[in-house]
């Protein structure tokens, strides 16, 4: 006889996986059950919380066996998901994640490598953003999980030692603010410690912000603040931005990046990505589709300057930026497109497509594109294990896949970085 679940009910479980968002995966006969806060190997009493189409929704009461592999409880910060995983499980997770996951959706055997990192689990976001919370004095925090809600921060863990010293005082400050006006404050740094501080608001003046200026000024590594216009709630950073305090412009190496552009959170996870990149690299004529501010491209030449590398992006601060680093640099042979991705990949020929595309993945047309003209090799570079499944499925049928190579770009939380590298069958 089938037991039939019951919301409210209480169950003991024994958890027998970890899912893509760190939940718990239990089974009570036929039935899947996603429990929050529960570790693979642990066992214990659960409540069932919802129900979903086909599975159930429960949290852990009362854990009866702890994982050898959990640190801590779980953090209530929904940044920090797999933070209470110790690091070295969190590396064998997302190995086995990636593999079954591609396993499953290819229909054939993978060899997924070992998982890249540094072995660094701690303070290492060069950008973060901070929400101010509903108070007459300026305070920042975070989101938390179950329930949704603000609270405040003086110390985040991912983040930049200097980050959370300007943090703990800006907290201790007591400056008088309008929450309404000013909404977020963002911190974004090189590998030099330098900072460019952005006060991101609804208007260009708001209570609080010379207070705000004069406290981030007293910090030597601050090289840079400036004030961006928030247009709505769908966005945390609006298209204008405005130079109050020094630079908007921080250097990573020769890369120019501001307070709009996109550079990985984790830069020596980055390079080390970059490295495995050059080396799978066998042809001399490269495309670098959504190329960003050029941090793929222009790795890529100075390890190797006889390759001829076409950049492209959509975006026109981008493009200046890169530009900008050509200029300086004397980088000849690398081309710079601003374009979609999609469209200009049609009109250019290469041994090698290297595409790291947002986390929607490839266009339709893009896929297309690739199947069509049949480059030699791809090497894509993934923030978003699902949509590249979707794609590798289609591009299976062209490619054959060398090397999947899992990347811990996100030590604490379940976001997943991915690179895969076909060749042409």
């Amino acid at each position: 006889m089938i037991t039939m679940l019951t919301v409210g009910k209480k169950y003991e479980v024994e958890i027998v996986d970890l899912d893509f968002n760190g939940n718990g995966v239990a089974k009570i006969e036929e039935d899947v059950i996603f429990v929050t806060d529960a570790l693979k190997n642990e066992k214990g009493l659960i409540e069932i919380t919802k129900k979903g189409k086909n599975s159930y929704f429960g949290k852990m009461i009362k854990r009866t066996i702890d994982s050898p592999d959990r640190v801590s409880e779980k953090s209530n910060l929904g940044s920090l998901d797999l933070s209470h995983l110790s690091f070295e499980r969190q590396l064998v997770w997302q190995k086995e994640l990636t593999e079954g996951t591609l396993k499953r959706a290819l229909k054939q055997d993978v060899k997924v490598l070992d998982t890249l990192t540094d072995n660094n689990p701690f303070n290492y976001r060069n950008k973060v953003v901070f929400h101010v919370l509903e108070d007459e004095f300026l305070q920042l925090g975070l989101y938390t999980t179950e329930p949704v809600k603000l609270v405040k921060v003086d110390n985040f863990i991912l983040a930049n030692k200097i980050v959370n010293e300007i943090l703990t005082k800006i907290n201790k400050a007591k400056i008088k603010v309008d929450p309404f006006k000013l909404k977020h404050v963002v911190f974004k740094n090189n590998s030099q410690n330098q900072l460019v501080v952005t006060l991101v608001s609804t208007n260009k003046n708001f209570l609080g912000k010379d207070e705000l200026i004069s406290l981030l000024e007293t910090f030597k590594q601050v090289i840079g603040i400036t004030i961006n216009i928030k247009p709505n709630d769908k966005v945390i950073l609006g298209h204008k931005s405005y130079e109050v305090s020094g630079t908007s412009e921080l250097k990573e190496d020769e890369l120019y990046i501001t307070d709009k552009s996109f550079l990985q959170v984790n830069l020596p996870v980055m390079k080390m990505t970059y490295d495995v990149i050059s080396k799978n690299i066998t042809g001399k004529k490269i495309i670098d589709a959504y190329c960003g501010v050029g941090s793929i491209g222009f790795y890529l030449y100075k390890k190797n300057p006889n390759l001829t590398i076409d950049m492209i992006d959509n975006q026109v601060d981008n493009i200046l930026l890169a530009n900008k680093t050509k200029r300086e640099n004397d980088y000849k042979s690398v081309n710079i497109i601003k374009d979609n991705s999609e469209d200009a990949v049609e009109g250019l020929s290469a041994d090698t497509l290297v595409l790291d595309p947002p986390r929607q993945g490839l266009m339709p047309k893009l896929v297309d594109t690739i199947l069509d003209k049949k480059f030699k090799e791809i090497i894509y570079l993934s923030c978003d294990l699902k949509t590249l499944t979707r794609d590798l499925r289609l591009l299976t049928s062209t490619y054959e896949i060398k090397t999947i190579q899992p990347i811990k770009m996100f030590p604490q939380t379940t976001s997943l970085e991915t690179l895969v590298v076909l060749k042409l069958k």
